[in-house]
């Protein structure tokens, strides 16, 4: 197997372990816990991935990408296990805290790889291909997910995250040293700084943009199906056909992330999506849940290519370990960020207008982003 597709198959364990938690919240619920029970519990796991970024950066300098996926299988098998022996809500919020850490010192890595396997001239392209890793799960993983629940065995569907994370730990093996993936240049210099990171240009235009897009894909993926299943209507429907969707552009399609700047083609997306969420919040039956779900997954097909090549795009390969966890960080950051608005927001308005309230700030927030791109970078950066 190819480090390309070793890679591939990593990045799609460790995104398949963290969108099985996507229906975390429907346990929690049948448990009686309050929204802003469940918001804490969901956040957590990207606050502490935020907290463990900087030390994925550096396990993947120092232990490799083996090493961070190994140490990843590990922490799985301990989150699993507080799981059973803590009771209640701690012992759930202890499992989604460890997990935290399994996605981000796993996705820093992953990330590192990808940003120096796949060559500049083919990122845009590449990157669409290796898009479809993180949105496979979505027609795997969830609808399996919703059938163990549905069925009453939410003890395998607690297992989950851990069977996925030991498959990508299986995975890990024989992929070369990070440095071995540098040219004889790059090599020659030592890995870059924190402080070479942040006053890296377009560092805060990228930062702003993937908090856009992940707080917009943090409420969809983490809360739609809490809103659908009130109704009545089937979440895996939706994730099912915006997986599909985002497979067949991303397989079919991928030219466009390679012509259009990427950071004008990351803010449509960005809106693309939060007008579909607006649209599927207002859906009254599976019909036009899934036309919203194709037109959700046109935003995220094309979106969450870009995000990940933007990464690359502004750092050199020296600095891609850090370059990597600012990233991630800014990922997580919206996927904390959402949570915790969404339980505070909806305590007094409800579950439905918080949701409306994170998908319209991103009207703004988004093109405030293409605006620091052009700052940073130049018109020629965002020129069509």
């Amino acid at each position: 197997m190819t480090v390309f597709w070793r890679c591939f198959f990593a990045a799609y364990f460790i995104q398949a372990m963290l969108a099985a938690g996507f229906l975390f919240p429907v346990v929690l619920s049948a448990e009686g816990h309050s929204m802003t029970a469940i918001g804490w519990a969901m956040a957590l796991l990207n606050l502490t991935a935020i907290a463990s970024r900087p030390l994925g950066g550096w396990a993947t300098e120092k232990k490799g990408f083996k090493g961070c996926l190994m140490l990843s299988g590990a922490l799985s098998l301990i989150a699993t296990a507080a799981l059973w022996l803590i009771p209640g809500l701690p012992g759930a919020l202890t499992f989604r805290i460890v997990l935290g850490a399994v996605g981000g010192i796993a996705m820093v890595a992953v990330s590192t790889l990808q940003g120096l396997v796949i060559p500049e001239k083919q990122r845009g392209r590449l990157f669409a291909i290796m898009g479809i890793a993180y949105v496979i799960p979505q027609l795997t993983v969830i609808p399996v997910g919703e059938w163990l629940l549905d069925g009453g065995r939410t003890w395998l569907y607690l297992m989950l995250p851990m069977l996925l994370t030991l498959s990508a730990s299986a995975v890990s093996r024989g992929l070369p040293a990070p440095e071995d993936l540098r040219d004889e240049l790059d090599r020659s210099q030592p890995w870059g700084s924190w402080r070479e990171c942040l006053s890296t240009p377009g560092t805060l235009a990228m930062i702003i943009t993937l908090v856009s897009f992940s707080m917009m894909n943090s409420t969809t993926l983490q809360y739609l199906p809490l809103a659908v299943r009130g109704k009545g209507l089937s979440a895996s429907l939706f994730f099912t056909v915006n997986a599909g969707t985002c497979v067949i552009l991303r397989s079919f399609g991928t030219s466009i992330v390679d012509r259009v700047p990427r950071p004008v083609l990351g803010t449509v997306c960005i809106t693309i999506m939060a007008s579909a969420l607006t649209a599927a919040l207002r859906a009254s039956s599976q019909t036009g849940l899934a036309l919203c779900a194709v037109g959700y997954g046109i935003g995220m097909g094309y979106g969450f290519p870009v995000m990940i090549a933007l990464i690359p795009d502004v750092y050199p390969p020296r600095l891609m370990p850090k370059g990597s966890s600012m990233g991630m960080l800014a990922m997580d950051l919206g996927f904390a960020l959402s949570p915790l608005a969404i339980g505070a927001i909806s305590a007094s308005l409800g579950l439905e207008r918080a949701m409306l309230s994170m998908a319209w700030a991103q009207y703004a927030i988004a093109p405030a982003g293409l605006v620091m791109w052009r700052g940073a970078l130049g018109k020629k950066a965002i020129d069509l």
